[in-house]
């Protein structure tokens, strides 16, 4: 789920924003996912601090599909930290999930440990009392 994001027209870096966005929707388009990334890392500095992890989704869903599940799920993680308490810790919870299936218990614990501190309510502390046995 994307976000809206906030714009300031008055500032003159708007457009440089908005030409590495359109450069990494061009990149994606053409299926050149390593220059999609980078202009979009590129273009979330030129955000604002409470929208740079948006970007971060597109950043992970290319990491994606490049195969490259650790990077995917540390990007994730950085949307994940910009997004509200409930929405936060959902995505942790997937986060957690996704380390467990490659057997990454550590981050799947500290993945499942940082939902529960977002909401304490969403059901994982027998999954945390598992892995901590591992």
């Amino acid at each position: 789920m994307e976000e809206l994001l906030t714009y300031n027209l008055n500032d003159p870096r708007t457009g440089k924003r908005q030409e590495y966005f359109d450069l990494g929707r061009t990149h994606e388009n053409k299926l050149d996912f390593i220059s999609a990334i980078d202009a979009y890392k590129l273009y979330l500095t030129f955000l604002n601090e409470s929208d740079q992890h948006i970007p971060q989704q597109w950043i992970s869903i290319l990491y994606e599909k490049l195969g490259n599940k650790a990077d995917s799920l540390i990007h994730l993680a950085l949307f994940a930290d910009g997004c509200s308490k409930p929405f936060g810790a959902e995505i942790f919870r997937e986060i957690g999930e996704e380390y467990e299936k490659i057997d990454f218990f550590n981050d799947a614990l500290h993945s499942y440990n940082k939902s529960i501190a977002l909401n304490p309510k969403i059901g994982l502390k027998m999954k945390i009392l598992s892995l901590q046995k591992k």
